[in-house]
């Protein structure tokens, strides 16, 4: 899998934003850390992909603001009630995590198939469409196994770099441009930045020990939504 590291690198940062306490933005950085996935798996195979396109294919199902009001009265409660909503969070952080891993692994599949892009003679919507119909089915729970495992054995670095995701999205809106939350994902320091790679290879390693006929069959299952 040529861009495993990626994906699995944009998988915990997304994972992380569930531990943003700001209301709306933990959803603009998500977005922009889904879309930033698609866009540089289809650089690495040197194909074009509109903005319209990557948010196509990457955004979440149910991401949109139909949840914020309810976010926004939830959110000071995790503050009061912090012990209960962290493991709360640790697990819906590893099953977005594993989400997006699996998203990531089924686009960068797609693109390898010449589904995705210009030439293609497809439409993002029809791709997404079918990677969506293979992800309600499929069993995702060993990426999310292999994520909890990992957030166990990181505790340390990992409640560092969610303590400086969450200190740096202050200086983000609802309003945020793209370039806003790049800013603040790249003046992250360089040695967090190290842990959070320790971070992403211990994922890689426990992904790698889960057995090949799981990824198989998710590409089966898209090749048969593909043909239909």
């Amino acid at each position: 899998m040529k861009n495993q590291t990626l994906i699995a690198s944009h998988a915990v940062l997304a994972g992380m934003t569930r531990f943003i306490p700001v209301p709306f933005v933990d959803d603009v950085v998500q977005s922009y850390v889904l879309r930033r996935l698609i866009r540089r798996l289809a650089e690495s195979y040197g194909v074009s992909l509109g903005d319209d396109d990557a948010a196509t294919l990457g955004t979440e199902p149910n991401s949109g603001c139909g949840g914020c009001v309810l976010s926004a009265v939830i959110y000071p409660l995790k503050w009061v009630l912090r012990k209960i909503f962290i493991f709360l969070e640790m697990k819906r952080a590893a099953d977005l995590l594993s989400r997006v891993y699996h998203r990531g692994f089924l686009v960068e599949y797609a693109i390898q198939q010449k589904w995705v892009g210009a030439d293609s003679g497809r439409s993002a919507a029809d791709v997404r469409s079918a990677i969506d119909d293979v992800l309600r089915e499929a069993p995702i729970r060993p990426v999310e196994e292999a994520a909890k495992l990992t957030f166990r054995q990181f505790t340390g670095p990992f409640k560092s770099a969610v303590r400086l995701l969450r200190s740096a999205s202050r200086r983000l809106t609802r309003e945020s441009s793209p370039d806003d939350v790049e800013t603040v994902l790249e003046t992250l320091p360089e040695a967090e930045k190290k842990q959070f790679d320790g971070l992403v290879a211990s994922l890689v390693g426990r992904i790698n020990a889960i057995p090949s006929d799981h990824f198989d069959s998710l590409r089966n299952a898209l090749d048969k939504r593909m043909s239909q």
